[in-house]
């Protein structure tokens, strides 16, 4: 029986394939490309590329799209499936592999969903806390969260910003942490001691709280399990250590007419940044951005001391995605024909309107006009997604990495 002879791209050195890849910095285009003949796609398993990018989720009145950024300030766009019932849901942070923090529903029933094979796990909903000399029980909302570890990993740990309605009728703000896979909540620990929290992230095997006066509070949180020879116990339990540093004030803001109106914690480097989005007001597009890096040093008597460093080389070469509990850094140098940025989201809306994420489902209405990059250069900002066009009011909106393709 005659055989075809191989195509002459099936025989590609690896270091030549892994160029092509690289230049593909579009998830949906690298899956196909593993798809074009049986040697790519083995070459590509034992030696995978850079990861891809995050994507911008666009919950539009004409279907959920999913954009990511391919060439300077190009971006291609692909309908995604998302499920009618989370097309109303509010987005509250992302995970590696495609994982997204819904709240569903009239009743704000919170949710684990992966975007690739639509896999669930529950979140809790309700909380116990301390209040004077008593436990109480009572609904709770998240407003941020990020995990340790993929929820798929044995021992991983969520970490959050959580609300909770409790006497004498206001509403608290707390640090949450619980077993991934787990529907109760571990451990609640107030932070009326350190102002409001801003966002979330995992960084050097801990959670960091980052308030609005800048200060850091790190927690250690890792699963209690006890020993049982014989059998596996599981434990909803989370060991909690706080660590809470003095932080230096900052230098003044340095850019006329512009006030904070968000910031962010990335990890980058195996460094911890602070990216401020400046405005000049709430409701205005962002103008501009500031970078810092997080100083750490521990003093004679034990305590720690934080300070924030302003980078004097802007983004050195960074590409900073940023949104809540969900924020990624990736070297341009690694992404052919892609620049040095900083890419965010529209979060006008929760910023304006705090009341936003505890309106039901269909009366929640978010900004998505401002989702932009900003490079340090003029022009400064340029919108990246639908071109300079306003877009329409969204349910919601959300950036994430994906789930590697191949």
């Amino acid at each position: 029986m005659d055989v075809s002879p191989a195509p002459p791209w099936a025989e590609l050195p690896d270091a030549v394939l892994l160029g092509i890849v690289r230049r593909i910095p579009c998830a949906f285009d690298r899956a196909h490309v593993g798809e074009i003949c049986r040697s790519w796609r083995r070459t590509l398993l034992q030696i995978p590329p850079p990861r891809p990018l995050p994507g911008i989720l666009l919950l539009t009145p004409h279907g959920p799209t999913l954009s990511f950024v391919v060439a300077g300030d190009a971006w291609c766009t692909h309908p995604v499936f998302v499920p009618e019932a989370f097309r109303r849901a509010r987005y509250f942070g992302s995970y590696d592999d495609s994982w997204l923090f819904l709240a569903v529903g009239q009743d704000n029933g919170h949710v684990l969903f992966n975007l690739t094979d639509s896999q669930e796990e529950e979140l809790p909903n309700w909380g116990t806390f301390q209040l004077h000399d008593r436990e109480l029980e009572a609904e709770i909302l998240l407003v941020a969260a990020t995990l340790s570890s993929s929820p798929n990993v044995h021992g991983s740990v969520a970490g959050g910003i959580l609300t909770a309605d409790l006497p004498p009728a206001n509403s608290m703000e707390h640090i949450a942490f619980w077993r991934t896979g787990s529907d109760v909540m571990s451990k609640t620990i107030r932070t009326s001691g350190v102002g409001l929290l801003e966002d979330v992230a995992y960084h050097d095997e801990a959670f960091h709280f980052l308030t609005l006066d800048d200060i850091i509070v790190v927690c250690r949180a890792s699963m209690a399990e006890p020993w049982s020879p014989g059998k596996i116990v599981v434990v909803d339990e989370v060991n909690v250590s706080i660590e809470l540093g003095n932080i230096t004030p900052r230098d003044e803001l340095g850019y006329r007419d512009l006030r904070i109106v968000a910031s962010y914690l990335v990890e980058s480097r195996n460094d911890l940044l602070m990216v401020e989005k400046l405005a000049p007001n709430l409701l205005s597009p962002a103008s501009a951005f500031r970078v810092f890096q997080m100083i750490k040093e521990r003093l004679h008597d034990g305590q720690v001391h934080y300070s924030w460093e302003e980078l004097t080389t802007k983004l050195d070469g960074r590409m900073l995605f940023v949104g809540q509990g969900c924020s990624r850094s990736y070297e341009a140098a690694n992404y052919p024909g892609l620049d040095a940025g900083v890419y965010f989201l529209d979060d006008r809306s929760t910023r304006h309107d705090p009341k936003i994420p505890f309106q039901g489902a269909r009366a929640r209405r978010y900004l998505c006009s401002d989702n932009g990059k900003w490079s340090g250069t003029p022009p400064q900002i340029k919108l990246c997604v639908h071109g300079s066009r306003p877009i329409e009011p969204l349910s919601s909106r959300l950036a994430f990495p994906l789930r590697r393709q191949f």
